[in-house]
């Protein structure tokens, strides 16, 4: 399983492996809090950064264009996922 998340992690366009780790935090709280409920992740970019092997800058840009397309809104060290099917389409789209 590490060795498969390892992987995951260096083959993987960032694009989707930031949408899957978006995903997978939203389902975890979506499980937690309800299905009717806003939720909204804390983290820091540079928390996500060192997570993905990444640079903090990166991280922000690809949160920044989501943002814009109304995937996520971005807040001080915590985003709201709006549309999680467009985030799903992202991992999809870069799978090898």
């Amino acid at each position: 399983m590490i060795l498969s998340r390892m992987d995951d992690t260096v083959l993987r366009p960032l694009p989707a492996r930031l949408a899957r780790e978006v995903l997978q935090a939203h389902g975890r709280e979506l499980a937690a809090a309800g299905p009717h409920h806003p939720v909204t992740l804390r983290f820091s970019q540079e928390e996500m950064s060192q997570m993905l092997g990444a640079s903090r800058q990166s991280i922000n840009r690809l949160l920044k264009q989501w943002e814009r397309g109304g995937a996520i809104e971005v807040a001080y060290r915590s985003l709201t996922v709006l549309d999680p099917e467009a985030l799903r389409l992202l991992t999809e789209r870069d799978e090898g």
